[in-house]
């Protein structure tokens, strides 16, 4: 039997509160992700925006940069012997040694960097249990995993046989994912919100949460992923009985949002992550997108083939010492892929 993981459907309105001050903002350098052709976006105040594919250009602005992809992709799990049914793998973290931590709705497996499960082997005996959320991230400084869900965040020592507990209540809606705070925003904790359509910052020492951004671009947002320099990356799933596309946010690390890039696709779109130099990784029905953090579109990675042709619910990303990718793809069920950095 599998069990895709939890399916919440939050709310589906938009909050109109004005969030932080000066950080609605459409990035007229987001790129497009339209297949083919041209894509034209009408923005607030009628400006109308074309986005043109990889190598074309409107004259002498910025060019897409045809840089090849360094990365081979692999199957990492499962290997031959190896079961990919039970409860199903959606978020991912990742410790220095290099060891996964993949989500199964809320409880944590252990992974070697040889793919060999050491914690959760047929679901049992987790290396933590109670996140009760489709993500978790560690902390490694802290040596602690962190969750999010309801009103709460919950936190866990990272240990073996550990379980999780309320950190701090205060989220409005539903809480999501959770990144580390990096740079300027170091020491603290960002959550995602769905229902309430926010990002709250939770700060560790002394212990407090509030609302970092409350931007109207903000649109039943879920993943999140944090850069070197204090930078958030969030998707938007947006409304999901009737889709409408997706777009990933940017938020600075003093709260401006901005569009950094934009789908009309919603298949396969709900994984984001970003590297040690600060490329951002979009997941995409047919491989996963690339960017400069300046929002400079590089060649994609491809996308698996092994289930009949792409991915079809990339839900969570982690990074090794060595700038290696996973990524887990919730309806392979228990399946990691790896893309090798060279």
């Amino acid at each position: 039997m599998r069990n895709a993981g939890l399916v919440v459907v939050a709310g589906l309105s938009v909050l109109s509160a004005a969030g932080c001050a000066g950080e609605e903002v459409e990035d007229q350098s987001a790129a497009a992700l339209e297949a083919g052709g041209t894509q034209t976006d009408v923005l607030a105040g009628n400006t109308t925006l074309k986005f043109l594919p990889p190598g074309a250009t409107f004259g002498a602005p910025r060019t897409a940069a045809v840089v090849p992809a360094t990365r081979t992709l692999s199957l990492f799990y499962p290997k031959a012997g190896q079961s990919s049914d039970g409860l199903c793998w959606q978020g991912l973290t990742s410790d220095a040694a290099g060891n996964l931590y993949p989500v199964a709705s809320g409880s944590i497996v252990k992974l070697d960097h040889a793919a060999n499960i050491i914690n959760g082997k047929d679901d049992q005996h987790f290396f933590a249990t109670g996140g009760n959320s489709n993500w978790a991230v560690l902390d490694e400084p802290v040596k602690k995993l962190f969750s999010a869900v309801a009103l709460e965040v919950r936190s866990a020592p990272f240990k073996v046989g550990a379980k999780f507990s309320t950190l701090i209540t205060g989220l409005e809606s539903f809480g999501e994912a959770v990144a580390v705070g990096r740079g300027p925003l170091a020491g603290s904790l960002l959550v995602t919100d769905s229902g309430a359509s926010r990002v709250f910052r939770v700060t560790l020492q002394p212990l407090a949460i509030k609302t970092f951004s409350s931007s109207s671009l903000l649109d039943t947002p879920e993943a999140i992923a944090s850069a070197p320099d204090g930078t958030l990356y969030v998707i938007n799933v947006g409304n999901r009985l009737d889709p409408q596309g997706r777009s990933l946010l940017k938020i600075t690390a003093a709260g401006k949002v901005s569009v950094f890039a934009k789908s009309t696709s919603t298949d396969a779109r709900r994984m984001v992550a970003v590297d040690s130099e600060g490329t951002v990784f979009w997941s995409s029905a047919t491989g996963i997108d690339r960017f400069k953090p300046d929002g400079t579109r590089l060649s994609p990675l491809p996308a698996p083939t092994d289930q009949g042709g792409g991915f079809l619910n990339p839900m969570g990303a982690a990074f090794d010492a060595a700038d290696n990718l996973y990524v887990v793809d919730n309806f392979g069920c228990k399946r990691i892929y790896k893309y090798t950095e060279h």
